[in-house]
């Protein structure tokens, strides 16, 4: 696990090496162990290394081959898992390999086999080659997005990294992206593939980019997209089981490839739990369990359990936040506006647990495969509908809203007539986790920056672009390009490599993936229950009860926070003054905002973080 960077000059100018050293600044992070760039053909290629596979010096980069006289380079960030399988098929061109690493084995399997290999690829990465023959740079990032990939062409070059910020530093006259800000607004994080600036994209999950040197365009196509429609499987809830735990372990073995110890995040949960108990079938593991100081609110009981069962090396990690002290860095390592607080224990964490590992394997993804509660709403719509004509849809709807409300019908099925009705339902993906289009209205300082339509059509968009026969598959596949890719994968990256950790996730393997969207959703999301067979399987290997057990997680007393230690820092950023130097939002409404939220006794109220978390990145960046 890496960092990236680099920069092309279109015009074809001498690379300054002073600036990639700016963009390897905000990589230090994410590659300690080792740092080096390479400058060529009025391009400059840049590696910061986090040591994984093959910790020698012949697996620094960026990397170059020479192949019949032509000089290839490549700067990589990731891991390919599969990548010994890929050596293989390379064995008819009786290569002389100079080190161990999955970079050296990518790089000569595009030189033989071209930019096809890619579809080939199973991991996480984001990477560039550049390619002499066709004078061409190739760009690409894995499947979900797990690693980032940002890219600007602006004022006559081209620029890309694994990190934001240093684009940032390198680029004049960049204007913020107010569509952007919005839906950051509403959903606490940046709507992919877009950025808080204008001029800076991310490159798409799953896609590649073509930067052709010669005529300076670029040109943007998947190499990889879910299968659709979906194909359910034909098979018994026994042998769905089976299925599940076969292809969950097979995920599991692939991500325990490397040169360094792995451990193990083990929380009191399904996801984690059944991947430690899976994992320790092959061999012993270390597991780490973390809880806060003072607290009741852990999960460290249940995971000793777990541990003790599975005879692992756990460790438990005692998390003591300093978040006063920490509240800048932990958010200006995102780059762009996040608010998303459990960042904030994610990267406590990932602190601890860097102190005793650089890999870690966790249980992300579970949700995404199996369901949220959320979704058994959408299935039980699914089943309402099964077989009926659209007339027939709206004939019961119609009469079960007459009998309800005589209290003489048992289901009012109009609760469904949003969702099955025709139509773009992207607002289906919406959290509304914090301001309401109403607020927005309100919040800005210029009316003009207030962008509704870019949140529906960014939503519609990709409720089009994921749309099944089954509202829920539409759902499943939808998730993967919102909630997860703008907002979860971007927490435990970011945090994650804040600490130089890297995390694996065996439930978003892309063949895993695959296979569980096209399970019957009756076996996932039966009864009301989410993950309902994947709790089954947590039932044979962790625990008889585990069904019955409600989701915790880590409890995050942002409120709180605001309210007592982080109140001063309420009152800096939210400060009138300040709200006017940056330009952004009508002081009124601010004002109004902080009055209620310090009047109100909800739990939950994510307005006053928000705009902090919006205010801290204004303060660096306008």
């Amino acid at each position: 696990m890496c960092g990236i960077a680099g920069i092309v000059e279109l015009g074809n100018n001498p690379v300054n090496e002073a600036e990639l050293n700016v963009l390897a600044e905000s990589l230090k992070e994410r590659g300690p162990d080792h740092k080096d760039m390479a400058t060529f053909n009025s391009i400059g290629f840049l590696h910061t290394r986090l040591s994984i596979v093959d910790l020698s010096e012949e697996g620094n980069q960026p990397f170059k081959i020479s192949h019949q006289g032509v000089d290839f380079y490549m700067t990589f960030n990731g891991e390919i898992y599969n990548f010994e399988q890929i050596r293989e098929r390379l064995s008819q061109f009786n290569i002389t390999y100079k080190s161990q690493t999955d970079t050296e084995v990518l790089l000569w399997a595009y030189i033989h086999l071209g930019a096809s290999v890619i579809q080939q690829l199973r991991g996480m990465f984001a990477f560039a080659i550049y390619d002499p023959r066709k004078e061409e740079i190739v760009f690409a990032r894995d499947h979900f997005g797990k690693k980032p990939l940002y890219y600007s062409l602006h004022n006559g070059r081209f620029l890309f990294s694994s990190h934001i910020g240093g684009i940032k530093k390198l680029s004049h006259n960049l204007t913020v992206n107010y569509e952007a800000l919005n839906y950051y607004l509403t959903e606490l994080s940046v709507p992919q593939p877009y950025t808080a600036w204008n001029e800076i994209k991310q490159l798409k999950p799953g896609h590649t980019l073509i930067l052709n040197l010669k005529t300076q365009e670029t040109k943007e196509e998947p190499y990889f997209h879910f299968k659709s429609p979906i194909e359910k499987l034909d098979i018994s809830f026994g042998d769905a089981f089976q299925l599940v735990e076969k292809e969950l372990t097979q995920a599991i073995n692939r991500r325990k490839m490397g040169d360094v110890p792995i451990g193990y995040f083990l929380s009191g949960g399904v996801d984690s739990g059944l991947i430690v108990a899976l994992a320790a079938q092959e061999s012993k593991i270390s597991t780490y369990s973390v809880g806060y100081e003072n607290s009741s609110d852990n999960e460290l009981p249940e995971a000793k359990l777990v541990a003790d069962r599975y005879n692992t090396d756990h460790h438990e990690l005692i998390i003591r936040p300093n978040i006063e002290q920490d509240l800048e860095d932990i958010l200006n390592y995102f780059g762009e506006p996040f608010a998303d607080a459990s960042a904030i224990p994610t990267y406590y964490i990932s602190k601890e647990m860097r102190k005793n590992v650089k890999v870690a394997i966790s249980g992300d993804g579970g949700d995404e495969n199996f369901g949220y509660q959320s979704y058994s709403f959408f299935h039980g719509a699914d089943q309402f509908a099964l077989g009926k004509s659209e007339s027939a849809i709206n004939r019961q709807i119609l009469m079960s809203k007459i009998t309800s409300r005589f209290k003489k019908g048992q289901t009012n099925y109009g609760v469904y007539k949003d969702v099955l009705g025709a139509g773009d339902k992207g607002h289906l993906f919406r959290r509304g986790m914090a301001f309401s289009d109403q607020d927005l209205s309100s919040i800005w300082s210029q009316k003009s920056n207030y962008k509704p339509a870019f949140i529906e059509e960014y939503l519609n968009t990709i409720w089009r672009e994921n749309k099944e026969n089954r509202v829920a598959d539409s759902i499943f596949k939808g998730s993967f390009k919102t909630r997860l890719l703008n907002d979860y994968l971007v927490k435990v990256d970011r945090m994650s490599m804040n600490n130089s950790l890297e995390v694996r996730s065996p439930f978003l393997d892309i063949d895993f993936a695959q296979k569980m969207l096209q399970l019957p959703n009756d076996y996932k999301l039966r009864n009301e229950t989410p993950k309902f067979i994947l709790k089954k399987l947590a039932e044979k290997w962790l625990a008889d009860d585990i069904m019955k057990r409600p989701k915790k997680g880590f409890a995050i007393p942002v409120n709180d926070w605001l309210k007592d230690q982080l109140k001063d820092k309420v009152e800096y950023y939210l400060d009138p003054e300040r709200v006017q130097k940056h330009g952004l939002f009508n002081t009124d409404f601010i004002k109004n905002v902080k009055t209620e939220f310090y009047q109100s006794n909800q739990v939950s109220n994510y307005k006053i973080w928000t705009l902090i978390c919006l205010s801290i990145w204004s303060e660096n960046n306008l």
